[in-house]
């Protein structure tokens, strides 16, 4: 067949009009109970959710307790089992200087951490920083007081937002890669046969396999900095890489590269797919990477029957995104175009697969959230609505795609609608895999939003300094350096300082890392009020700068 004809001839096999239509309202008929079941589980879901990441439960002392005696120990009690990271937690006297401690221990859900013999009078804030099963950093801090009274800190968890782009980069790139291979394999092995020793198709395999790979190494090097808030230029910090290699998410991702090499090794050859065992070998080592996803993201600490829930999610779109875009692909490249045969094969495959994305999908709403305004209020549920917008969209296409079939009509161009449709949901999926899901508080969450400060550096200079969100709990710190024309200003070092006079405590260090003109830090404002800045820029021509600034920290 040449490429300027269609894969598709309306005429003597066109089904009779009864039966089309009868498959027509079949389609849709499936569409509509999948999208009725959808907003029935997000119904089920406001009667309580099990969260997908750690939160504090309680400490011991209680946030803003006043003690007669030093204790001998605090406690910290979490929803779920948590693994601590180098220097993550810290105890702070009222001047803000670091009160030396033994390291703590971390046993399931409880860290237990040893306090100094002496422990003078005084108030004391302590910062903790620890990672949820699911690999997710979630920070916060409690203050008590000995002998004198403390002000209860009010912030027991970090605030959801996604994750530094190069993190999200790599999670995108190792869903990108898992599906445009299952694809690869989907279509060879179930909807088009002449195709297994198919160049185009086998080179989408080879690329899916090592996009997969690489993307899967990334997320294991990022890793480490990342879930200690260090910059992550240090991903090839070896105590870095051992601390992440040596918890689940570093387990998990590792079994992942492996599988995802082997097959690459077992089906580089292009002829690979034509051995049955070797089809065998190409399905199972796919559902393999499928289920190593669910160990390094939401599902991980939620038991066996949420990580079968999202292993099904997982090769569900594998199925039907990847199978799409290897369909989309082969259509338009040099090459003899996938036969109706293929398509029909396909459409029947895909329609089982959108049901099953679906489906588990509506069960991974009832396990994220707690509540219908969770959809609109956190920023978990805006990713989650806008990738269930792109959902539709692509379910549209498919009906579409679906009718043509039936109707023995080209779906080449609604093929190519659901292909880029799907790829911006793997997008989407991808940064919705890095946001914790909201905390189950039953009702609206109020997220603090970003401040912008900026701090003069004399004679045109200046700083500008981004606090997302500016909110007890945990903030990202993004600070610009410019000059007097508005190019960028190259710094050798910066210090920020931080006192707030009304609970008279500080000067507290706010640790910034990078280079040049950008630099960036995670740090947690322990108390709500106006924050005093005090900024140190040292730059080679010009010294030492410093400026001074107010940040509102609600």
């Amino acid at each position: 067949m040449s490429r300027s004809e269609t894969p598709f001839r309306a005429g003597a096999g066109t089904s009779p009009p009864g039966r089309s239509r009868r498959n027509r309202r079949g389609l849709l008929a499936g569409l509509l109970l999948a999208w009725i079941g959808l907003l029935g589980a997000a119904q089920l879901a406001a009667a309580g959710a099990a969260a997908a990441h750690a939160e504090l439960v309680s400490t011991t002392p209680a946030d803003g307790a006043q003690l007669a005696a030093a204790p001998a120990e605090v406690e910290l009690r979490f929803t779920e089992a948590v693994r601590l990271v180098d220097g993550g937690l810290r105890l702070l006297d009222d001047s803000g200087a670091e009160v030396g401690t033994e390291d703590p221990t971390a046993d399931g859900d409880t860290v237990r951490w040893t306090m100094p013999a002496e422990l003078p009078d005084g108030r004391y804030l302590a910062n903790w920083r620890v990672v949820s099963a699911d690999g997710h950093p979630v920070a916060g801090a409690f203050a008590f007081g000995v002998g004198v009274a403390a002000e209860a800190v009010g912030a027991d968890s970090s605030p959801e937002r996604v994750a530094p782009w190069p993190v999200l980069v790599a999670k995108f790139g190792g869903y990108l890669g898992f599906v445009v291979a299952a694809g690869a394999v989907t279509v060879a092995v179930l909807c088009w046969p002449e195709a297994r020793d198919d160049r185009r198709l086998h080179a989408l395999l080879r690329g899916g396999l090592l996009v997969a790979a690489a993307s899967t190494l990334a997320s294991l090097l990022l890793q480490g900095p990342y879930t200690v808030g260090q910059p992550l230029t240090d991903l090839v910090d070896r105590t870095l890489l051992a601390e992440a290699a040596g918890s689940p998410f570093g387990a998990w991702t590792q079994a992942r590269l492996y599988v995802l090499l082997a097959a690459t090794a077992v089906l580089w050859p292009v002829d690979a797919l034509t051995s049955r065992m070797h089809q065998v070998l190409a399905v199972a080592a796919l559902v393999l990477v499928a289920v190593t996803f669910t160990g390094t993201g939401h599902a991980a600490p939620d038991g066996l029957m949420a990580r079968a829930v999202d292993s099904a999610h997982v090769v569900a779109a594998g199925v039907w995104v990847g199978g799409l875009a290897v369909l989309a692909v082969t259509s338009v490249a040099d090459g003899p175009r996938p036969p109706a045969t293929a398509f029909a094969a396909f459409s029947r495959l895909a329609l089982g697969a959108v049901l099953v994305l679906v489906g588990t999908g509506a069960v991974n709403g009832v396990l994220r959230l707690a509540s219908w305004s969770q959809l609109w209020s956190t920023d978990y549920g805006r990713v989650l609505l806008a990738k269930l917008a792109l959902v539709t969209v692509a379910l549209v296409a498919a009906g579409g795609s679906r009718r043509h079939v039936q109707e023995h009509r080209s779906a080449i161009g609604t093929v190519r609608i659901e292909a880029l449709v799907t790829v911006a949901v793997v997008v989407v999926t991808a940064a919705l895999s890095t946001i914790p899901p909201p905390a189950n508080t039953g009702g609206a969450v109020t997220q603090p939003s970003v401040e912008v400060v900026t701090l003069d550096l004399a004679e045109g200079r200046a700083a500008e300094l981004h606090v997302d969100p500016a909110g007890t709990g945990g903030s990202a710190l993004h600070l610009e350096l410019r000059n007097g024309t508005g190019a960028p200003l190259r710094a050798r070092t910066v210090e920020l300082r931080a006192v707030l006079p009304e609970q008279d405590l500080g000067p507290l260090e706010v640790p910034l890392f990078g280079r040049g003109s950008v630099w960036e830090g995670d740090f947690a404002f322990p108390f709500a009020g106006e924050w005093q800045l005090t900024l140190t820029v040292a730059n080679p021509s010009l010294g030492g700068l410093v400026t001074t600034g107010n940040l509102a920290i609600r």
